[in-house]
């Protein structure tokens, strides 16, 4: 994943920091289908990092068709 992340004051983030993924199958009150936290390096705001290269993997079965959603913490 790649993107852009602002803090509360709209100033982007610099440095490395602690980045928590997750996958959901719902975009509201789902079940969580994958997780893991990694170290992202951000430079003015952005970060570029590949999900599953943590410590624990993506496998075949949490992309099985059905809608995935997103959630990040910083």
């Amino acid at each position: 994943t790649q993107g852009r992340l602002l803090n509360a004051d709209g100033e982007p983030l610099e440095g490395d920091l602690s980045v928590a993924f997750s996958l959901w199958d719902e975009a509201a009150s789902g079940t969580s289908v994958w997780s893991d936290t990694q170290t992202v390096t951000f430079n003015n705001g952005y970060y570029a990092t590949t999900l599953g290269s943590g410590s624990v993997a993506l496998d075949s079965a949490t992309f099985d068709g059905s809608a995935r959603y997103l959630e990040i913490a910083v």
